[in-house]
């Protein structure tokens, strides 16, 4: 095999890798990309529970996570005209 045709081949196998890992990264990109785009869209609309006073105050008091930082209490008929 002539020299020529080595250093060809091994030009086509760096430049084959790094094709390889410009893909890989381009992966990892699109996947992150599309995780944070999952969060946006879940995140977007507002979570509506419906439960007794009780139930949401003694849940208030035992939050640890700020789940419940954003309660709103609506009186019943409010939302009706």
């Amino acid at each position: 095999m002539s020299t020529a045709v080595q250093m060809q081949e091994a030009q086509s196998k760096s430049s084959k890798a790094k094709a390889q890992a410009e893909v890989a990264n381009a992966q990892e990109r699109l996947d992150k990309y599309n995780e944070r785009l999952s969060e946006v869209k879940s995140d977007s609309l507002p979570k509506v529970e419906v439960g007794t006073l009780e139930e949401v105050l003694t849940k208030m008091e035992n939050d640890t996570e700020g789940k419940f930082a954003e309660v709103m209490f609506i009186p019943p008929g409010a939302t009706s005209n």
